[in-house]
């Protein structure tokens, strides 16, 4: 079931309100986004009885009251919803996954303003395809990043997919080499071509680095940088700034990671967390209507206690964050289980932002999100 609280502004930890909503026993929700009526949009994954998976949205009114829910997908397609945009129209925009009998491909759903769908489209080839994330193009079309293993280069490659208004394929490019390169943020940028951040393992220092690619209006690798050491590191978030350049959110050296770039993807300055944690990771980042950063991303401590972490930097002194929120979510295993059941995700609101965090096991997952200040926090817990 679901719970839902709301955290009263300029108070932490003091609870407005509590909801509860039940779906499945195993749910799992990726990302959360304000609507022009002040409430909030849901995008995840749930199970039916017979254990089929269903992409899920959930539409919430102000004050966290379920208005409706909508599944999509069943037996023959079992997709999960991964990320959300809103429409021109007043609708909304899906993408994850799909996962037939056969292979797995990247899933759009279109849907209305009640979340009665509209059109969905698969796009992929013989083998995996996923979508991370969605936003609708200035032209009214939808861009796609996520990664596939179908085509490009090798291994995984960084997968960015255009479409039309109608969901059909405009064009499609893959970036990156012959090892693993992943795709988890998109963002039109203001000369009308795109920014992607992930991962590459095809490129950089060695092991794993944060990717940064810059293309034009047709797809076209304007430029590519990385960024990290000779260690794991990795690219989850990236935003335009007000300045033209860009601001990363991710991990180096197993820290909470903001890189700022010029518009050219030469760094301005790189802030590494301070912190007594041993490991902590940056997963979302925006830039504030004040010209601050603020991201949102998770902190173990030394017994693998996992908490969600929120931040704010101010751009002229990036070196100590303004505050600094850390939100106990559970106890985890190691590391590796944080990597692999974690995600945090922050949305800008009226208000202030939304900030959201989700892991899940078999029965259990935990969803939060916070405005400031400080707002709206939703929780899932296993079904009893």
């Amino acid at each position: 079931m679901i719970t839902l609280s709301l955290v009263l502004p300029g108070l932490l930890h003091s609870w407005g309100w509590e909801k509860i909503y039940s779906l499945s026993s195993w749910d799992q929700a990726y990302e959360i986004k304000q609507t022009p009526d002040g409430g909030y949009i849901v995008v995840g994954q749930t199970y039916d009885a017979s254990y089929y998976m269903y992409a899920i949205l959930i539409k919430l009114g102000v004050n966290g009251n379920e208005e409706w829910k909508k599944m999509y997908g069943g037996p023959d397609i079992n997709p999960f919803g991964m990320g959300v945009d809103l429409t021109s129209d007043g609708g909304y925009i899906v993408t994850g996954m799909k996962m037939p009998s056969t292979d797995v491909d990247v899933y759009l759903i279109k849907t209305d303003s009640s979340g009665n769908t509209n059109w969905t489209k698969g796009f992929g080839g013989s083998s995996g395809d996923v979508g991370y994330s969605v936003k609708q193009s200035s032209d009214g079309g939808f861009i796609i990043a996520g990664y596939t293993s179908s085509y490009g280069a090798g291994g995984w490659d960084v997968y960015l997919i255009k479409t039309t208004s109608s969901g059909n394929m405009s064009w499609y490019k893959t970036y990156g080499g012959a090892d693993e390169d992943r795709a988890f943020s998109v963002q039109q940028t203001l000369d009308g071509g795109y920014i992607i951040a992930g991962f590459t393992k095809s490129y950089g220092a060695g092991n794993y680095d944060v990717y940064l690619i810059k293309t034009d209006s047709s797809g076209n690798m304007s430029w590519y940088k990385t960024y990290g050491r000779a260690a794991a590191d990795y690219g989850y978030s990236v935003d335009q700034t007000s300045d033209g350049g860009y601001i990363i959110s991710g991990t180096i050296n197993d820290r909470v990671t903001l890189i700022k770039t010029d518009s050219s993807g030469n760094t301005n300055w790189t802030k590494l967390l301070n912190t007594t944690y041993p490991s902590s990771c940056g997963q979302s980042v925006q830039q504030t209507l004040e010209n601050d950063y603020i991201t949102a991303g998770y902190v173990i401590d030394a017994s693998f206690n996992c908490y969600i972490h929120i931040a704010k930097y101010d751009p002229l002194n990036p070196g100590v964050p303004d505050y600094v929120f850390d939100i106990k979510t559970r106890n985890i295993k190691d590391r590796q289980e944080a990597d692999q059941f974690s995600w945090t995700n922050i949305t800008f609101q009226s208000q202030g932002w939304i900030v959201s965090d989700q892991y899940y096991e078999i029965n259990y997952l935990n969803f939060h999100s916070v405005n400031t200040g400080w707002g709206l926090q939703i929780h899932t817990h296993n079904k009893d």
